[in-house]
């Protein structure tokens, strides 16, 4: 999966928050820890019609400031929720 760069305006949406300390090397997105949901699209090889009705329906976890605001794909979630999904089933098989 690339990482599709996102613009200097949004710079700050995309890198990863000083306080986060120790992340792993496994991590895909890079410093992304946000994605609009067009970069998301790219990124998942989805349509942007897609994606946007994941994100209405709840299955995407998503940032918006405010009603009516651009939302954004939390990729940290993603990553974190199907690590742990990764080391749920790997515990189950041992």
């Amino acid at each position: 999966m690339s990482v599709v760069p996102i613009s200097h305006s949004k710079a700050v949406l995309s890198t990863i928050p000083s306080d986060i300390r120790n992340m792993p090397e496994c991590y895909p997105f890079g410093e992304m820890v946000y994605a609009s949901l067009e970069q998301w699209a790219d990124m998942s090889k989805q349509t942007l019609k897609a994606v946007r009705h994941q994100a209405d329906r709840g299955d995407l976890p998503i940032k918006q400031a405010r009603r009516g605001a651009k939302r954004y794909v939390k990729l940290m979630t993603i990553y974190m929720d199907e690590r742990y999904s990764a080391m749920r089933y790997l515990a189950r098989e041992h």
